[in-house]
């Protein structure tokens, strides 16, 4: 997978890769509907948030997300960002709801 990824964001490229293999399945494609630029726009906000959990990228990803400041949702870049951001932070409290229930528990 790294060769095939060229060693960046190589499992969040897979599950990108893996969800649009999904998507377009005849059995699976709501996206059938979606004109080609509103498939491209929305498939361009769902790789950008599945790479955004890329962990090697956090600190870049948050610099920036600091810089930009209050999101006004404005913009198709602004709401791809929030779309980034959910996920990311979806995917972190995952991790840290793991360690809370180890600490916990064990």
């Amino acid at each position: 997978m790294a060769l095939l990824y060229n060693n960046k964001s190589v499992l969040e490229n897979l599950h990108s890769s893996l969800t649009f293999t999904l998507l377009v399945r005849p059995d699976l494609n709501f996206l059938a509907q979606f004109s080609s630029d509103e498939f491209t726009q929305l498939r361009h906000m769902i790789i950008s948030a599945i790479l955004s959990t890329d962990m090697a990228l956090h600190f870049d990803f948050v610099k920036s997300l600091k810089e930009r400041g209050k999101l006004t949702m404005a913009t198709k870049d602004e709401v791809s960002l929030m779309a980034s951001s959910i996920i990311k932070a979806a995917d972190i409290s995952n991790v840290v709801c793991l360690c809370l229930i180890h600490f916990i528990f064990i």
